[in-house]
């Protein structure tokens, strides 16, 4: 995403329409200005929480992993970003 900055190590919280929340700290944020979208993007490791959020519609998306390879994570990553264009 070009026109997206990237923030490492981040502490979120995600409310849905409905109220419900997550709260926990991501390895990147991603965000986009225009159209207006976030990616949260979280590699599980020993000791560490999933946040368990949901993707809120066109706006938010949340991609966790755990005991993936390089090329996996990659190829995740790249999937959920192309998933979410427009």
């Amino acid at each position: 995403m070009p026109s997206a900055t990237r923030y490492k190590t981040q502490k979120v919280y995600v409310i849905n329409a409905s109220n419900s929340q997550w709260q926990g700290t991501v390895d990147y944020l991603v965000a986009q200005s225009n159209p207006p979208k976030r990616w949260l993007l979280n590699y599980i490791t020993t000791g560490e929480s999933y946040l368990n959020a949901s993707n809120l519609s066109s706006t938010v998306y949340v991609l966790e992993l755990a005991n993936k390879t390089q090329a996996q994570i990659r190829d995740e990553v790249k999937s959920l970003l192309n998933a979410s264009k427009g």
